[in-house]
Parts: structure tokens; C-alpha cells; sequence
């Protein structure tokens, strides 16, 4: 599985209509510092214009990085209302990830979403 098949599957999870998804989204518009995979805003305000930061992770040794060092990821924990790391279910699996949980939405069968949820204040 490759990171494009998981911007598929979370693009059924924030569909177009309802939702801006950017991805590689630069921090400023210098284009400089630590890019996020996928920055999902809504366009209702009813919603809120909520923001959501999406890294994804496709091997093991990318994940376990992650896990390993979730400081890299504070600039954007900070900016959007939550913070997920999206992840094919068998790699979640193979590296020992405990306590996984899927987006509201039900994934495509044979993909799970690990999150973990920020609030801006």
C-alpha cells in the first residue's frame, strides 16, 4: 500500500464537497519547516472550520519513528483540532500499536486509523 492509497481512503472519510484537503501542506507560505501529509479543513461553519493534520505512514521503520519521537509533529498538534496518523491496519499491527482507533467514519475494509486527538485551545 502506498501513501496515495491512503490519501484515497481518507479522501472518502472528508469528501470534497464538504471538506479542502491540501496535501503536503506547508507550514508558512515561505514553504519552509516540516510539511504535513494531508491538512483537511471544513468549509462549513457550521462545523466550525475545523482543521485536521494527517501524517501518514506506510513502512513499519516510519511509524515506529513517529511513535518515537512525536515532538517533530508539535508545530502542527498546535494548529489544527486534531492530529491523526493514518496507517495500513497490518503495519499498525506488525509495529506493536496498542490502542488504535478509527475515524468516525468506518475506513475501507483492511485499513485502520490511529489518532490521537489534539484540541486547539
Amino acid at each position: 500500500m502506498t501513501a496515495a492509497d491512503l490519501r484515497e481512503v481518507l479522501a472518502r472519510h472528508w469528501p470534497a464537497g464538504t471538506h479542502l484537503s491540501i496535501p503536503e501542506a506547508p507550514p508558512n507560505a515561505m514553504r519552509q519547516g516540516r510539511t504535513l501529509d494531508l491538512l483537511v479543513t471544513s468549509l462549513w461553519s457550521s462545523r466550525g472550520f475545523e482543521r485536521e493534520g494527517v501524517e501518514i505512514k506506510v513502512s513499519v521503520s516510519d511509524w515506529r519513528r513517529e511513535l518515537a519521537d512525536v515532538a517533530k509533529a508539535h508545530w502542527w498538534w498546535e494548529r489544527v483540532h486534531r492530529f491523526w496518523v493514518a496507517v495500513p491496519a497490518k503495519i499498525a499491527q506488525h509495529a506493536g500499536q496498542t490502542g488504535r482507533t478509527s475515524p468516525p467514519a468506518p475506513p475501507a475494509a483492511g485499513h485502520e486509523t490511529a489518532r490521537r486527538p489534539r484540541r486547539c485551545r
